[in-house]
């Protein structure tokens, strides 16, 4: 769906292809393999629960979240606790995009927003409006 969308202003389209074979610049399939490794390995059900996707006129905002037991995003960053069992904190550092928590202390969504006029990039074409994630979450921790 968001090569369908974006195809024309995503520096590569989205393929996992890409991160097996270390291509960076596709980010979209960094964060999704990265985020969903994390629950795989780490949540307390070993699996992702959904996966969100709110698409928009300048971007889009993808969300991977895991039920049970949250994890301490912010100490994670702020200690470079599992620095090597795993690199998805060290691509939310690098990543151009704006990776953000529902809660920084308790996560159990990790947010990936692409918006296209911050990047320098403009989409061609105009087709829907774009969504936020819940209003109440924590947003204030991104990287």
């Amino acid at each position: 769906m968001l090569n369908q969308n974006y195809g024309n202003v995503l520096e590569r389209k989205a393929d996992l292809y890409n991160w097996f074979y270390h291509i960076e610049d596709d980010e979209i399939s960094y964060f999704l393999t990265e985020a969903g490794s994390n629950c795989f390995n780490y949540s307390q059900f070993k699996a992702p629960h959904q996966f969100l996707l709110w698409i928009g006129k300048n971007g889009f905002i993808i969300g991977i979240e895991q039920k049970g037991q949250g994890f301490n995003a912010k100490n994670i960053h702020d200690t470079n606790h599992k620095q090597n069992e795993g690199g998805a904190f060290e691509f939310y550092k690098r990543t151009k995009a704006t990776i953000f928590f529902d809660n920084s202390e308790s996560t159990k969504i990790v947010y990936m927003e692409v918006n296209f006029k911050s990047m320098g990039q403009e989409k061609k074409t105009n087709n829907s409006t774009k969504t936020l994630p819940n209003p109440d979450a924590d947003h204030t921790f991104a990287l």
